[in-house]
This record gives structure tokens, C-alpha cells and sequence, in this order.
């Protein structure tokens, strides 16, 4: 499983690969693909629908079809069944040590479907076209080879799982490299199938993984010195203020003009919302997102659902939508500048934020001090990582099991009543799986105020918790108390003293209980026996 970062990681992934090719399809492309196999690659066949007689020359040929593969270049593990049942193909590897380094997957269903298949894997989904420069494509990954370790990952911000109670699946349901996997309950990301496309890093709404190189704080202030003359405030409030283009690869003959504030990046879904906002609260009219064409599906819709959640936030604040954009084609694009209702807040107040909800609260902070006061906007979709929390209190115990599970310290034990703070909230439904009681609901919306202020409401209010008359500590709910005690009180074991076990907490009611035992002596009708308080109507 992978460590929080506690920056001793390392800060690449080496991959060796001896040039031990894994081929597998049906007997026609098989025979196919075979003269086009660079002779420096050790190739191991496994041909489907062949006699077993058959054989390919040079190559080492079985029968079977794959039913398993997984790996990555210069690691790829495979199991197989022959004619006869289970194919054993450790130890037919060239390498002589059960793995492959390179697969080349012939089969029109192939064995790895995922949107970003791993380094060292060509798929060809059946078709012979190309097939020889896939090849070439493969020879020419025998060696070692470094890419950066793209991610850093916090567990303890992690929203996932917490003691068994399943929350958000958002890094799970969207990486395009199926890079990411739950292991033991907590979220595992394989290095060495990471891509660094950047798009756990969007949709993760506490920041438990972000981009690595450069880290979130780098990125701010690479941001502040690209916009830099463009910070200075100018006389006139109503002075144009330029847009900051984000870009990954090279710019030339796409039509920008000079003189943009522009920033590379390794991919555009290495910066999210909150830095896309900081970057207007630092003077930027408009951010513009330069889309390279290479995104994935997957990117590309979560970067625009990115954008939309940013534009509801300010249009909450009553500001233009249109200030965040992707773009596809910037020759077609008017470059002038908008004003800024606000001036540009101090880098350093931006930079002293911990993590990426309080980044983002400061700069909607800094935005809302020169627009509107700001509206609640509902309607997001579940899943949102903004809205408040339902709670239906004639259920609610107060036993504070969502509080020891909120990850981001959203939902507080303030002095016995159930607090909580909107601002912090990530909706990842923690708390909604963990209340035994199930009296919990997520209301997603946005609420600027909320979400600036961080300002806690109280849900449920210690006042109507019923103090154990011994130690003074919680027993639950004054109703479920009053109620629990009206319906035992006619019992014959509930006369006298043993009624008042239900007004005490489980400690002092054991103690109680043995004192009621040893006093009533041989009269057993008066000995008292533990009941747990029922937690309905």
C-alpha cells in the first residue's frame, strides 16, 4: 500500500525491460505477426485455435489462450489455458524468471481494456494495420527507463474507507490507467502504471493525492510570477486585466498571442479548481485551459465537470461563469482581457493555506470581499464535493460515530452536541454510512458563505442529551431515555431502584446492576438485568 507522503519517497520509477516479448491471438494473426518480430526480441507465442503440433520456427509457439495478464513493462505476469486445462507460462519465459517485458495482444477483446493501457502493452483489438510499427514501438522499449513519479498520496486526508465504512470512490471510479485499486481498505496507487495524467488529483476533494512535481504551492507561485506586471493595480478598476493561459507541450503556430501570461504544465489536469480560482484572486481576468488533444475521455469529462463546479461558484458570487474555459482551439479565440471587480489578493496570504479546501476558501474569500455577498446554489449532482449535511434529529442519538469518522473535521463533538461545518464538508458519505441510526443525509449545493466562512452550525444540540445521574456522562437523547423508560416501567424487574438503570451511562448502570443483584438476595423477581436502550420508536 502506499505510504502518506512524508517526502522520502522516491522521486522516480525505473523500469528494466531484457526485450522478452509475450505475443498472444489467434493462429491466422499469429502466423501473421511473426516475421515482423524484431529478431532482438525473445518471443514466447501463445496461439489460440492451433494444433498442438504446430509450431512457429524460431519462436517458441504453445497452444492456449490468456485468461490473466497484469503488469507493466519489463513486469508482465500471464496465465493461460492449453488444450488439456491450466497452462503454465512462468517457466517458458525467456527471461527465465516468469515474467514478460513486452506483450503484443492480438486478440480482438483485449486482455487489458483499460483507457491508458501500461507501458510495454500494444493491443491491436484484432487489426493488422500498423502492425509493424508496433513492433518497432516495442523493440525499442528493451533497457531502463526512469519516469517521474507522478503522485503524492496523504492516507490520513484520505476520505475512502475509515475502520471498515466505505465513503468516496472518486480517485477509484475515474482513473483512465486503472492505477488505483483499494488494498486492505485504503487506497493503493501502483507507481508504475501512473500515467501522471493528473485526473485523481482534480477529482480527490480533500487533497490526500496530488500532483508531486510540481506540488500545489509551486504551482501557486509560478502562477503569481507569470502574471507578474499584470498584478500591479491599475488607477482605473475597469482597466483590462489579461487572462492567464495553462498549457502542457509547446505553443508555437497555435495562434497565442505575446505578451499572455502563460503557464506550462505537465498536464492541465495537474491544476484544479482551487488553483484555477487562486489564480483569478491573484489578477488574472480569465483562466484558460489549453487542451493538448492527447486527454482521455475520462480527463476531459472531469476537467469540464471541474469547470462547471468553478463557474457555479461564481456564479453563486454573481460574477461572469465564462471566467474559467477549456480550450481546443486558441486560433479561434478572442484574447482581450476583462476587469476585475477586485484587486489581486497578496501571494503570501494565498500561499499560507493549508491544503486544498482552505486554499480554495481564501480565494473565494478574497473574490466575495468585491462582489456579491453570495447565494446558495443546489442542484449539484451527488458526489459534489460541496453541501451540508441533513440530519433528522428525533433519530439522532448523539453517539458521535460520524465525528470519529469525518475526515476533514467537517462534523465536531462540541460539548456533547453535534456541530458542524459546511465549509469543510467534501460529501463523501462517511458519516452517512458510519450513523448506526441512519439519521444522516448529504445536501449537496454550494454556499460561497459557508464555504469562506467555515463557520459551524449546530445539528443537534446537547441540551436535549439526557447526563447519567451518577458520573454525569451521556446516556443518549432525553426523548429515547423518557420513552425507553415509560414503556419498561410496568415490567417486574424494572420495579423500585432498577428503573433508574436506564438514566445512567453503561459503566455506572453495571456497577448498579451488581449492587441491585447482591441487595435483593434470594427475591429474584427484583434482580435487575442489563437491557440496552432500544434506538427506535
Amino acid at each position: 500500500m502506499t505510504r502518506p507522503d512524508t517526502g522520502a519517497l522516491p522521486v522516480s520509477v525505473v523500469y528494466r525491460s531484457r526485450g522478452s516479448l509475450l505475443l498472444c491471438g489467434e493462429a491466422d494473426q499469429v502466423r501473421a505477426a511473426l516475421p515482423l518480430v524484431p529478431a532482438r526480441l525473445k518471443t514466447l507465442a501463445v496461439v489460440r485455435g492451433a494444433p498442438s503440433s504446430e509450431h512457429a520456427g524460431p519462436v517458441q509457439a504453445v497452444p492456449g489462450t490468456l485468461v490473466q495478464l497484469r503488469g507493466h513493462l519489463g513486469c508482465f505476469r500471464a496465465t493461460a489455458a492449453g488444450p488439456r486445462g491450466p497452462l503454465d507460462l512462468a517457466p517458458l519465459s525467456p527471461n527465465g524468471d516468469g515474467l514478460f517485458d513486452l506483450v503484443l495482444d492480438l486478440y480482438e477483446q483485449p486482455m487489458i481494456d483499460s483507457e491508458v493501457p501500461p507501458p510495454g502493452y500494444v493491443r491491436t483489438r484484432g487489426s493488422s494495420a500498423g502492425l509493424e510499427a508496433r513492433l518497432e514501438r516495442l523493440a525499442r522499449q528493451v533497457g531502463t527507463f526512469n519516469k517521474p513519479r507522478y503522485f503524492s498520496y496523504d492516507e490520513r486526508l484520505c476520505a475512502h474507507d475509515r475502520q471498515g465504512v466505505p465513503g468516496c470512490r472518486a480517485c477509484l471510479d475515474l482513473c483512465p490507467a486503472d492505477a488505483i485499486h483499494t488494498e486492505a481498505g485504503a487506497i493503493a496507487i501502483d507507481p508504475y502504471l501512473c500515467r501522471g495524467c493528473g485526473t485523481c488529483t482534480l477529482a480527490c476533494p480533500t487533497g490526500a493525492i496530488r500532483y508531486a512535481r510540481p506540488t500545489p504551492r509551486v504551482t501557486l507561485d509560478a502562477i503569481a510570477e507569470a502574471l507578474g506586471p499584470a498584478r500591479g493595480e491599475p488607477q482605473d478598476r475597469t482597466a483590462a486585466r489579461p487572462p492567464l493561459l495553462l498549457h502542457a507541450g509547446d505553443l508555437e503556430a497555435l495562434g497565442v498571442p505575446a505578451g499572455i501570461p502563460r503557464l506550462a504544465v505537465p498536464t492541465v489536469g495537474a491544476v484544479g479548481i482551487e488553483l484555477w480560482l487562486a489564480a483569478l484572486a491573484l489578477g488574472a481576468s480569465r483562466v484558460l485551459l489549453l487542451s493538448s488533444g492527447l486527454l482521455t475521455p475520462t480527463t476531459a469529462r472531469v476537467i469540464e465537470q471541474q469547470i462547471d463546479l468553478a463557474r457555479r461558484l461564481l456564479r453563486a458570487l454573481g460574477e461572469a461563469p465564462e471566467r474559467i474555459r477549456l480550450v481546443t482551439r486558441p486560433q479561434d479565440l478572442d484574447w482581450g482581457g476583462l476587469s476585475n471587480p477586485w484587486p489581486p489578493v497578496p501571494a503570501s496570504r494565498l500561499a499560507a493555506a493549508k491544503g486544498k479546501r482552505q486554499l480554495l476558501a481564501e480565494a473565494l474569500g478574497h473574490l466575495r470581499s468585491y462582489l456579491a455577498d453570495g447565494q446558495a446554489e443546489p442542484g449539484l449532482e451527488a458526489g459534489a464535493p460541496f453541501g451540508g449535511i441533513r440530519i433528522d434529529a428525533g433519530h439522532c442519538t448523539l453517539c458521535h460515530a460520524c465525528v470519529g469518522l469525518c475526515p476533514t473535521g467537517a462534523l465536531r463533538n462540541r460539548a456533547g452536541a453535534l456541530a458542524f461545518a459546511e465549509g469543510d464538508c467534501v460529501q463523501c458519505g462517511l458519516c452517512i454510512n458510519a450513523c448506526p441510526e441512519r439519521a444522516l443525509a448529504t445536501e449537496p449545493r454550494i454556499d460561497v458563505q459557508a464555504l469562506v466562512s467555515r463557520a459551524q452550525c449546530t445539528l443537534k444540540d446537547a441540551s436535549e442529551l439526557f447526563s447519567c445521574i451518577r458520573c454525569g456522562a451521556p446516556v443518549g437523547p432525553r426523548s429515547l431515555v423518557e420513552r425507553s423508560m415509560a414503556r419498561v416501567r410496568g415490567l417486574p424487574m424494572f420495579q423500585g431502584e432498577a428503573l433508574s438503570l436506564l438514566t445512567m451511562c453503561m459503566n455506572c448502570r453495571q456497577k448498579a446492576s451488581i449492587g441491585l443483584v447482591g441487595h435483593a438476595g434470594a427475591d429474584r423477581t427484583t434482580q435487575a438485568q442489563y437491557v440496552d436502550l432500544p434506538t427506535s420508536n
